[in-house]
């Protein structure tokens, strides 16, 4: 998803409410095989439930870190993390080849 964003070089409000919006869809769309797969049990509700005030926090949080990062710097940060990420994932892939 970032890879295909990010060079549209979109302002930074609406980069981060389509990424929103396309990742809330996804999760509905997942809703409804993994209550069919029963991983909806009590347990892993109330980990939800207990984890969720931490989730609305990181929501302002986000909000108030997209007002004061100018969008240069935004999409820096942007590029670093996606480049981190991909470094991580080659890593994890290559190291379960050699071992």
């Amino acid at each position: 998803m970032s890879i295909y964003l990010l060079p549209q070089r979109m302002d930074k409000a609406l980069l981060v409410g389509t990424t929103v919006i396309f990742f809330a869809a996804m999760n509905l769309v997942k809703l409804v095989p993994y209550a069919l797969l029963g991983l909806f049990d009590g347990r892993n509700l109330a980990a939800s439930a207990a984890l969720a005030p931490i989730g609305v926090l990181g929501i302002f949080c986000g909000v108030w870190l997209r007002k004061i990062i100018p969008e240069l710097l935004f999409y820096r940060l942007c590029y670093t993390f996606l480049f981190l990420t991909g470094a991580k994932l080659l890593y994890d892939g290559t190291s379960k080849l050699i071992h």
